[in-house]
């Protein structure tokens, strides 16, 4: 099997990145620093009109922080599910948990009934479950396609050895995708150890901003924020990512 590359996006800049390298995937989303949320309207709809080479898959999460969802954030993300169906979108990525640490049975069978005739991935709600190896199974019964982790770590190559546990497991069954801190200088050590053959990374970059009026007093976001730096896709950094793995002797 060859190896697959799905890009992390969160701008038109991104998707053309994606589209210039000719990437598997993208997944599409907003927020990277909440852990990544719901892309826009506008966003969703471009990356699907202008995409020839990359398969877009869209993130469905609606807020930051866990993965317990109410009855009516379950409905605003069915009906995002539906909206990225409408627009041609290859997949969704997506993930419910209950406050024991299983999976969200009710809220995900809602859900992929919105998504059918689209690939759905399983989200790193995996890597904060109690159980990944049970997870796996149910996932797999209840017919998702991928599942994104990092071995239940805070990168993949920290999780290697449970992601090459995963992939043992999976026996075809489901496809892993090794996520989380994933660059040039690791995916290559990353899919010699666990078999993985599916890689996920956003190889962001950080560029100043061209407002040359700049009042410091004020922040968008936290205190402390820079208002005046903007993270772009590196093009540089998906070539080098991309190329450390097929020039690996990983086969």
């Amino acid at each position: 099997m060859k190896f697959k590359f799905e890009l992390c996006v969160t701008s038109p800049q991104g998707c053309q990145v994606a589209e210039e390298c000719r990437l598997d995937r993208i997944e599409l989303c907003s927020a990277l620093s909440e852990g990544g949320l719901t892309p826009s309207a506008g966003l969703l709809h471009y990356a699907c009109s202008q995409s020839v080479y990359s398969a877009v898959n869209v993130l469905i999460r609606p807020r930051a922080g866990d993965f317990i969802y109410s009855t009516s954030e379950v409905r605003v993300m069915r009906d995002d599910i539906l909206r990225a169906k409408d627009e041609g979108a290859h997949g969704v990525v997506l993930g419910c948990l209950n406050p024991e640490g299983w999976l969200d049975v009710k809220a995900m069978e809602v859900l992929l009934k919105a998504a059918e005739g689209m690939k759905v991935t399983f989200h790193r709600a995996i890597d904060v479950c109690a159980d990944r190896m049970a997870m796996l199974e149910v996932l797999i019964t209840l017919g998702v396609d991928h599942v994104l982790t990092s071995g239940g770590k805070g990168s993949a190559i920290d999780g290697v050895a449970e992601l090459a546990a995963l992939q043992q497991q999976a026996k075809g069954r489901i496809t892993l995708i090794a996520g989380a801190g994933v660059g040039a200088d690791n995916i290559a050590q990353i899919a010699q150890i666990s078999g993985v053959r599916e890689f996920h990374f956003s190889a962001k970059d950080t560029v100043p901003s061209q407002m040359q009026f700049r009042n410091p007093d004020v922040f968008m976001g936290l205190p402390g924020s820079n208002e005046y730096a903007l993270q772009i896709t590196s093009l540089s950094k998906v070539i080098a990512t991309v190329r450390a793995l097929c020039e690996s002797q990983v086969k």
